[in-house]
């Protein structure tokens, strides 16, 4: 009878040890499903956080596109105004010369 009482105790002791390992290995893992979770969850902000900067960044983009277009209609208005500057002084210069050799024909007719 206490040979059995000793095996019992073996048993008892060994299945004990298997349950703290057990015990354990459950709190391992729970251990690990809280850090999956933590880290899904900083995933997800993180995911959200370059999601929120590429939808600013389309609105950057869209309004640098507008801002191009707003600067090249300057451009080639400014461009136009420029040529007809250029078009202008060339017609003030011969308007001036034209006065010169008039005023030469005068001084010669006045010679004459």
């Amino acid at each position: 009878m206490e040979r059995y009482i000793k095996n019992l105790e073996v048993k008892l002791e060994n299945l004990t040890l298997e349950q703290i390992k057990d015990q354990e290995l459950i709190n391992e893992m729970k251990l690990e499903i809280s850090q999956l979770k933590s880290n899904e969850s900083n995933s997800e902000a993180y995911i959200e956080g370059l999601e929120n900067k590429l939808y600013a960044n389309e609105g950057h983009a869209a309004k640098l596109d507008e801002t191009i277009t707003k600067l090249e209609k300057r451009l080639r208005q400014r461009d136009l105004e420029y040529h007809e500057l250029e078009e202008r002084l060339r017609k003030a210069e011969v308007d001036e010369e034209k006065s010169l050799l008039l005023d030469d024909l005068n001084v010669r007719d006045k010679k004459i």
